[in-house]
């Protein structure tokens, strides 16, 4: 047990380029089944006890990626993929998305092209409503449902994020 929990807690702490298995099912699943091998673990047990370190790790983590979200976020806009920004950081790319698009939704920009002007979304009767900014006022906090919106189709959402962030410089 205790090997495999080394085990676990090594592979995790690999930064992401080194370590594929987080960002790839396929090989996730054949190391897991050769470290239950190994370890002479259920995978089941073995994938218990990945997760649990992998949560740990995060919760210890996560304070130092959030802390550099605006240089993720400059990184995204000058064309790095969400996932090699989340390989690079060793942080999930699920997580990494939102952390982005919460950001980009709250982007003040210029009178037609902020962001969140763009950003709309309709109610269950049909009703447009605007997001999350109002003009007048210091930016908003997008809702989650906004931001699970913009994280499925961002493009639809928030426009071409590069165009905002060309009419604030």
């Amino acid at each position: 047990y205790d090997a495999a929990l080394s085990w676990c807690r090594q592979t995790i702490s690999r930064s992401g380029h080194d370590n594929m298995m987080l960002f790839s099912p396929k090989q996730y699943h054949e190391e897991i089944d050769a470290a239950s091998a190994k370890f002479d673990l259920p995978v089941e047990a073995l994938h218990s006890l990945f997760r649990n370190a992998h949560v740990a790790h995060l919760k210890r983590t996560s304070h130092q990626i959030k802390s550099q979200t605006s240089r993720h976020v400059q990184n995204y806009l000058n064309g790095m993929s969400i996932l090699n920004i989340s390989k690079k950081c060793n942080y999930p790319p699920s997580m990494m998305a939102r952390l982005i698009i919460e950001n980009i939704a709250m982007m003040p920009g210029g009178d037609e092209n902020d962001a969140n002007k763009k950003c709309q979304s309709t109610d269950a009767e049909g009703e447009t409503n605007a997001s999350t900014m109002n003009t007048n006022a210091k930016p908003i906090p997008p809702s989650r449902k906004f931001v699970t919106e913009a994280v499925r189709s961002p493009e639809k959402i928030l426009g071409c994020a590069s165009d905002c962030i060309s009419s604030i410089s």
